[in-house]
């Protein structure tokens, strides 16, 4: 059976949270018209070569983490209307193609499509991205893993 990602008690718990926390942001948790993508890291892979692990012996953390924050920053900033049209390289591909080297609780179909986000450039490193189709989660991208050497799938040439 197909693990759904969102979790009504994680839903009902931020009600609960008060703006001032979120800087006097106002927030309609109940809305699903949201216009703009977050990100959500609980399914980040436990492989170390596909997460943060693999940069503790990288001296390039610094590099990779400007180039995540600044995707991650400009994702956010648009809509998610645009975001075909924003510049930044992405592709899709089957979840299957990563499965041999995704290692978490989250069990989704081998035909769901999941996206690889390029950090930066398509040369640098991807964020390999899944993104639920239901009302509740649509503008919600969940990392699933960072493809840092291109060896998570077949890139092709």
């Amino acid at each position: 059976m197909e693990k759904k990602l969102h979790k009504k008690k994680s839903k009902e718990h931020l009600k609960n949270i008060s703006n001032s926390q979120f800087y006097d942001t106002k927030i309609d948790y109940n809305s699903s018209s949201s216009t703009h993508f977050s990100f959500n890291f609980t399914y980040l892979t436990k492989n170390k070569n596909y997460n943060f692990s693999f940069l503790k012996q990288n001296a390039k953390i610094g590099e990779f983490a400007k180039r995540l924050f600044n995707t991650i920053e400009k994702i956010s900033s648009i809509s998610t209307q645009a975001f075909s049209s924003c510049g930044i390289f992405s592709d899709s591909l089957y979840f299957r193609e990563i499965k041999s080297k995704y290692k978490n609780n989250l069990s989704i179909l081998d035909n769901e499509k999941i996206f690889s986000i390029a950090l930066a450039s398509k040369h640098h490193e991807r964020m390999i991205v899944y993104k639920e189709n239901t009302v509740e989660t649509k503008n919600i991208l969940y990392i699933l893993m960072f493809d840092f050497n291109f060896t998570a799938y077949d890139h092709g040439n």
